[in-house]
């Protein structure tokens, strides 16, 4: 897009970009009560606005200020000049961080909309914000729960990184990832705020596990949270003290396995692994999904495939082929997936 350079008053090309979705929920600020309960107390309304900070060119670095203004009517480039100014928006943080602000002096019953312009250093401003519209209705229905996790062993068994698919909500926060030794528990959550990104490393994996399982959660603005995802197993170090010799890949379990079902397969890694990966083809001989096995401890590890490809659609039922290739290694296990 075109910015104006205020230090030549000539118009030139930059990569700036827009914040990141804006949403806006009910406060009261009488209160110091937790998010769900902000319908219930009396007190002054006002409103609290959130976004994803954007950087100071394209994805990257910190803008210099923000700009909130507000308005009856949809906010766009084309008029965000004529609404009101907000004042005391918070300073940017680094691009993709979650920041939020309390908006005071509305009136109750009043419909608002609300966006959010950055501008970097050199006078740049970005694209105007999403146009948030804002009736005062609560909301309490909470997210869906994450689904497509997938995890993968780094650094010898030191850390561990979960993937997973984005949730569609609008109000979305962010997610939380959970973490056990045992299926039973005890679970403890191990993120502080809530991940803006689809992708978390745990990198504090505790001394004495062998294995570990993750859950995940959804939470939007107003602190709705939605139920767990399935857990997702993962071996971070050998149960056995002697090293395999060579790469092996054990049977898939449960084999047949229902499109509800994920199927867990075994790896044996030698202590002298370097690049190896598990593709999985249909019966046409197309990729369907790739996970690495890299950097995971000698010993056996394990990759759970949730039936989805690598865009996160479910796969039809029919036999699909799991390779394992380390170098010159190739090995192969059929995986059947029924209704």
């Amino acid at each position: 897009m075109t910015g104006l350079d205020l230090a030549r008053g000539q118009s030139r090309k930059y990569k700036f970009r827009a914040p990141g979705i804006l949403i806006a929920c009910l406060t009261l600020i009488a209160l110091l009560a937790p998010v769900r309960s902000y319908a219930q107390g009396a007190g002054s309304d006002s409103l609290s606005l959130a976004w994803t900070a954007p950087g100071d060119d394209g994805a990257a670095g910190t803008a210099t200020s923000y700009e909130v203004r507000r308005s009856n009517a949809p906010l766009t480039n084309a008029n965000f000049d004529a609404g009101m100014l907000v004042g005391n928006p918070p300073g940017p943080l680094p691009a993709g961080t979650w920041q939020t602000m309390v908006v005071r002096g509305v009136t109750r019953g009043t419909p608002y909309y609300f966006a959010v312009r950055a501008q970097d250093a050199a006078g740049n401003v970005s694209n105007v914000s999403n146009s948030v519209y804002w009736d005062w209705g609560l909301d309490s229905a909470p997210p869906a729960a994450p689904a497509g996790a997938a995890a993968e062993v780094q650094a010898k068994g030191m850390s561990v990184t979960i993937t997973w698919r984005p949730n569609t909500e609008a109000d979305l926060a962010g997610y939380h990832v959970h973490r056990a030794t045992v299926a039973s528990g005890p679970w403890s959550r191990i993120t502080i705020a809530p991940v803006t990104a689809t992708r978390y490393t745990d990198s504090a994996i505790p001394d004495a596990a062998t294995d570990l399982i993750y859950q995940l959660s959804a939470v939007d603005a107003l602190g709705n949270e939605s139920a767990r995802s399935s857990g997702i197993r993962v071996r971070v170090k050998s149960t056995s003290a002697v090293a395999p010799l060579t790469w092996k890949l054990l049977p898939a379990y449960p084999n047949p396995s229902r499109l509800s079902e994920v199927t867990r397969l075994r790896i044996e890694i030698p202590a002298s692994a370097h690049e190896a990966h598990v593709d999985l083809v249909d019966g046409g001989n197309q990729l369907v999904r790739r996970f690495g096995v890299t950097g995971a401890s000698f010993g056996v590890t394990e990759i759970v495939w949730d039936g989805r490809n690598a865009t996160g659609q479910l796969c039809a039922p029919g036999v699909y082929r799991a390779w394992l290739i380390a170098g010159d290694v190739r090995q192969l296990v059929r995986i059947a997936r029924v209704p």
